[in-house]
């Protein structure tokens, strides 16, 4: 969140908004009350809430495993990346 290229996130998000939605897991938290997990996008849901943005777009999923929420993760920061 210190490096140049956060602040660009976030003065792009500020500009135009989470353009793509945040991937988060959907489990049951304690006293019964479902919580939502980001898988991926989390720089953009970081950013976001830097730029002041009260809510975004989420896909929400169930992953059968760990293992499956990892590799989703990790998928979406090598395409990134690339």
């Amino acid at each position: 969140t210190d490096t140049p290229e956060f602040a660009q996130l976030v003065d792009s998000i500020r500009r135009d908004g989470i353009l793509q939605n945040l991937v988060a897991d959907l489990k049951m938290g304690k006293e019964g009350r479902y919580q939502l997990h980001v898988v991926s996008g989390q720089r953009r849901f970081l950013a976001g809430e830097a730029a002041g943005v009260k809510s975004c777009p989420v896909r929400i999923m169930q992953y059968s495993d760990r293992a499956s929420k990892v590799a989703h993760g990790i998928a979406e920061n090598v395409l990134r990346d690339s």
